[in-house]
């Protein structure tokens, strides 16, 4: 349960990150 939580909160922090990142390229 803790490892599957922990991976979700990964996942998700790098898809947040890697919208950023686009957004900063494209301007």
């Amino acid at each position: 349960m803790s490892g599957l939580t922990t991976g979700i909160y990964i996942v998700r922090l790098h898809t947040q990150a890697g919208t950023v990142v686009k957004r900063l390229v494209k301007e």
